[in-house]
């Protein structure tokens, strides 16, 4: 499982297990292959009690907590494995170790199938109970 996180044209940061799809005569990028993706929002919110910082921390952390939530990426599809156009992706990084610990624990490795890049696992992984859910959150230190 290769989990990256995309920020497309649209604006939306995704994550998802993603591959890349190559011309084979080019063996350019020519779109991408995404697994269970999720639109993330981060928010923040001031933090109010003192006591949640430790005093030697106080000075070198900001007063805000964190939270990202996640939804579905195209959230009325039946379908949870999408080909999005290379250009779609302006820039793909890897995401922060807690948002890919709790990205990882919603969505377990799929075993791959046979086949090369080019041909990604068509196997569709167990429906994730809960999963469903409109928004879920995970903090980020």
């Amino acid at each position: 499982m290769t989990v990256k996180v995309m920020l497309l044209k649209s604006g939306e940061d995704v994550i998802s297990d993603a591959q890349e799809i190559r011309d084979k005569e080019t063996n350019n990028i020519v779109a991408y292959y995404l697994r269970n993706p999720y639109c993330m929002d981060m928010t923040t919110t001031p933090i109010q009690d003192e006591n949640e910082i430790a005093p030697e921390e106080a000075e070198n952390q900001p007063q805000v907590k964190i939270s990202v939530a996640y939804t579905h990426w195209a959230p009325l599809s039946k379908q949870r494995d999408f080909y999005i156009p290379a250009d779609w992706a302006v820039t793909i990084y890897d995401p922060h170790d807690n948002i890919m610990n709790d990205y990882c624990a919603k969505h377990p490795p799929v075993e791959e199938s046979e086949g090369s890049a080019d041909e990604p696992a068509t196997a569709v992984p167990t429906e994730i109970v809960g999963e469903l859910n409109e928004t879920e959150t995970a903090a980020v230190e």
